[in-house]
């Protein structure tokens, strides 16, 4: 057996047999690979909470056939969307990691609270609102040169038009305004 320990992004989380999950990880010189978390859906999970997508994390892996995570400790939320990191997950392949997709999703303001805001309603309950920041959106025209899909070289699949903006994640094309309609699994551009 193999103990890794590397950083990573959580990418994206589905649920396995039992209380079980599995987890979607790209991790710094590692690349994206699977992962499975026993009892993770249990409510006394201590690892549940560290492993929702987007959070960057410090994760301890066994390899052993598998990924088992051991052990991980959440240092930040990223300032991602969890539909682009959906996305990202079905676009990226296994075990092959690209350092401009980690400077990509690691840039821009991570998300901070920015300041609370005090609410009270007739009852006389107060609450605190936290006002926070907009997530932010994957330059996906960048994601997408990097991955060898350069939209400014491009042209609509179905009708050639050279002003594309969508690019299908299942069927790897582009298409303009008009032809994108109908596409399910797509990124504006």
């Amino acid at each position: 057996m193999e103990l890794y320990f590397p950083e990573a992004i959580v990418l994206d989380r589905e649920d396995a047999n039992g209380f079980d999950s599995r987890y979607s990880i790209y991790a710094k010189a590692f690349g994206k690979f699977l992962a499975k978390a026993t009892s993770a859906r249990k409510i006394t999970s201590k690892l549940a909470p560290h492993l929702e997508p987007g959070n960057l994390v410090q994760i301890r892996v066994v390899g052993n056939g598998g990924f088992q995570v051991v052990d991980v400790l959440k240092r930040e939320k990223l300032d991602v969307r969890c539909g682009d990191l959906y996305l990202l997950n079905q676009m990226l392949p296994e075990h092959d990691f690209d350092f401009a997709i980690w400077e990509e999703l690691l840039s821009g303001v991570r998300f901070q609270m920015s300041g609370f805001r005090e609410r009270g309603d007739e009852v006389g309950e107060r609450s605190v609102e936290i006002v926070g920041q907009a997530r932010k959106n994957l330059d996906w025209r960048k994601v997408l040169r990097i991955l060898g899909w350069d939209p400014e070289h491009a042209a609509c699949e179905i009708c050639g038009s050279l002003s594309v903006s969508k690019f299908a994640v299942e069927g790897q094309v582009f298409a303009c305004t008009s032809c994108g309609e109908s596409m399910k699994n797509f990124v504006f551009l």
